[in-house]
């Protein structure tokens, strides 16, 4: 048994299975459940999904909000796998889903069924959600609530508008629905992209006197500076945030990689350490692969691609 620990590790160990949510493509749908350590029919159901898109529910388990993390250093050839005392299972039962198809164990029969997109990806996890609470009847009155980080800001309101609009059409199986919650979500390309100069400000990042010189010219409006004087003022705050782990601001910038696409050199501290290409969010960034492929609507056009972008944030939380 891992770490030691015998009946513990039992329970918080995840059970695993596939549920299939389109017969006539075979698309099978991969997930981890694990039960909450206090009171499993009592706590809130959770329904995690990891961004990407493409990013397996193993990362959500294993290095964010799960019972368990790996000890890189590890026994001999192998990491150690570590019990995670700020597991959100100490309160709540989780599914980590491996979605939309094509995401970690989650797969189709054909071509087809591997067609993707964030409203299909929506209409495959009702029917999910619906046959999981069917195979397991003593969470149905369970609270509800349908959460996820990063890229799944765009999929999780519009899952939770789903489920409700069932709920209205006399759906009871969704009935214990309460809320969503989204961590560190994507949400539009100009809405989190005009929010990163103000949160840097709040922060502390940034000084009074540049973040007032850039409000006063910008309007708001950062991501398209509408005259060179904005465009100044951005480009210096840009140049005083840089090297900033824009993932987590408490944390150092990550380290050189050969698989992350370079930003910018930085030597503030007489090192010289690379920094990479991101996507910004609501409290943080979303890093993008030289090679990743997403359309504007968010469809994935190259799974493999996406797969690598996935390994690029565990990598940054590591």
């Amino acid at each position: 048994m891992p770490n030691g620990g015998g009946k513990r590790w039992l329970l918080l160990l995840p059970l695993s299975r596939y549920v299939e949510v389109d017969e006539q493509q075979g698309v099978q749908l991969f997930y981890y459940f694990v039960r909450s350590e206090r009171d499993p029919y009592e706590d809130p159901l959770l329904l995690w999904l990891s961004g990407g898109p493409g990013c397996s529910g193993i990362s959500g388990l294993a290095y964010e909000i799960g019972p368990l993390k790996f000890d890189a250093r590890g026994q001999g050839e192998f990491p150690t796998l570590l019990y995670r005392p700020e597991t959100w299972t100490k309160v709540s039962n989780i599914i980590f889903v491996d979605s939309p198809v094509g995401t970690g164990f989650s797969y189709a029969k054909s071509e087809e069924g591997l067609e993707t997109g964030d409203t299909k990806q929506v209409k495959q996890l009702v029917i999910f959600l619906r046959k999981w609470l069917q195979d397991h009847p003593r969470f149905v009155m369970n609270p509800l609530y349908i959460a996820g980080d990063s890229y799944s800001g765009l999929i999780i309101p519009t899952l939770a508008l789903e489920i409700d609009r069932s709920i209205e059409l006399g759906e009871k199986i969704f009935s214990g629905l309460k809320g969503y919650i989204a961590g560190n979500p994507l949400t539009g390309g100009q809405f989190d992209t005009d929010s990163q100069i103000p949160y840097f400000h709040a922060m502390g990042l940034v000084s009074d006197e540049l973040y007032k010189n850039a409000r006063e010219n910008c309007g708001g409006k950062y991501s398209a500076p509408l005259n060179a004087v904005c465009a100044e003022a951005v480009q210096a705050i840009n140049n005083c945030t840089r090297d900033i782990n824009k993932q987590y601001i408490l944390d150092p910038a990550c380290p050189d990689d050969d698989l992350l696409s370079p930003k910018t050199v930085a030597e503030t501290d007489g090192t010289s350490r690379k920094l990479y290409t991101f996507y910004p969010t609501l409290g943080g960034m979303m890093i993008q692969f030289r090679r990743a492929s997403v359309s504007a609507r968010g469809q994935l056009e190259h799974g493999n691609d996406t797969a690598m972008h996935c390994l690029t944030i565990m990598i940054s939380r590591v």
